[in-house]
């Protein structure tokens, strides 16, 4: 209930802000700074902050220097897994070092919910049954029997309300008329000094559409983008694009776009090969509402550095954890973290923000 309330402030009334995060433990500093909203009188839990509080070498950047990136052959499976979070990419493929996300963790529940991974799997399974007019019975008994959805009958109850939410966001996808869907692409294109290869997917009659059941994120304007300016440099003879959120939804005109070139993209993306990125997805999207936002509460600048020094503290991102190390949120949320962000996201936000 106070999700939705929030959602509805949100998307209604345009309000922002109105949870207050705590940390984890009763010494957090948070408590007993000056300038902070949280507040404590617990003089043992001081005792600890104030120590913890004690001038320390700090530990910096874990990574520094660059890798060599001279490749120019890229492929577009890639280039999409980059800009779904550049600093993950860069440790896993350039480093070749692979972390766990404590953030995609699912743990096993007696509840009649399902966990947020489990959640956006049997989304997607659904929506597909749907889409396709399978029998949505036949559906559930397998999820059941894999394991994915609670037995019983909160567990029926539950798919029953599943169903209706999905039926209602297929009900938005029939109202874009797409036409028949049509056999992918396989490209290669010459860009700059880059060559480009690949294949274009989910291409209809009338357009091409990109479809998640989940709040609109960073990477999904990205991944929009990416298919449009493909879509218009392989020629194809509808390269309207269609992004289909749970909570947006836009799509591109063939012409006036002003967003990021598929170079720029490119050149951003070997970049990320040699060095961690300064493209945080997160962060940038809320520099991007508190840019555009009339009633921002906070500069964009410092609303991007309190989202990055909150997902680090809750442990969202050890990735982040690894490569930042010690370092301020002012040294990583800086000019380079502005320079891209406004190259990228802040433009197609604009489209968003325009409808």
């Amino acid at each position: 209930m106070v999700r939705e309330l929030l959602d509805v402030l949100h998307r209604e009334y345009t309000i922002e802000d109105l949870v207050e995060v705590h940390p984890l433990h009763g010494f957090s500093r948070r408590y007993f700074r000056s300038d902070s909203s949280l507040y404590s009188y617990n003089e043992e839990n001081l005792e600890v902050a104030a120590n913890l509080s004690k001038p320390r070498k700090e530990r910096g950047k874990w990574w520094s220097g660059k890798l060599a990136a001279t490749t120019t052959d890229i492929s577009f499976d890639e280039l999409l897994k980059f800009y779904a979070h550049p600093q993950r990419y860069f440790v896993n493929e350039s480093l070749g070092v692979k972390l766990a996300n404590i953030s995609e963790s699912v743990e096993e529940s007696e509840s009649f919910t399902i966990t947020g991974l489990q959640n956006y799997h049997a989304d997607r399974i659904i929506l597909d049954a749907i889409l396709k007019e399978k029998n949505l019975k036949e559906v559930e008994r397998k999820l059941r029997a894999d394991g994915i959805w609670s037995l019983g009958n909160p567990g029926e109850l539950f798919f029953r309300e599943k169903e209706r939410e999905l039926t209602d966001f297929s009900t938005r996808l029939e109202k874009l008329e797409l036409g028949s869907p049509q056999e992918d692409i396989e490209f290669e294109i010459a860009v700059g000094l880059y060559t480009l290869k690949g294949k274009l997917s989910h291409i209809y009659e009338r357009g091409v559409v990109y479809i998640r059941y989940a709040k609109l994120k960073g990477k999904d304007l990205l991944t929009w983008w990416l298919h449009y300016l493909v879509a218009k440099e392989i020629g194809l003879k509808n390269d309207v694009v269609y992004l289909q959120m749970k909570d947006a939804e836009i799509y591109t005109a063939h012409q006036g776009q002003q967003g990021p070139t598929l170079e720029e993209m490119l050149d951003i993306y070997i970049h990320g090969l040699a060095e961690p990125s300064s493209l945080l997805l997160r962060p940038g999207v809320e520099y991007c509402r508190q840019t555009l936002s009339k009633r921002a509460t906070l500069p964009p600048l410092q609303k991007a550095r309190k989202i990055f020094r909150e997902d680090l503290d809750k442990g969202y991102e050890p990735v982040w954890s690894l490569l930042f190390g010690d370092a301020s949120e002012d040294n990583v949320i800086s000019e380079d973290f502005v320079a891209l962000t406004e190259k990228t996201l802040l433009p197609l936000w604009r489209m968003l923000e325009s409808g």
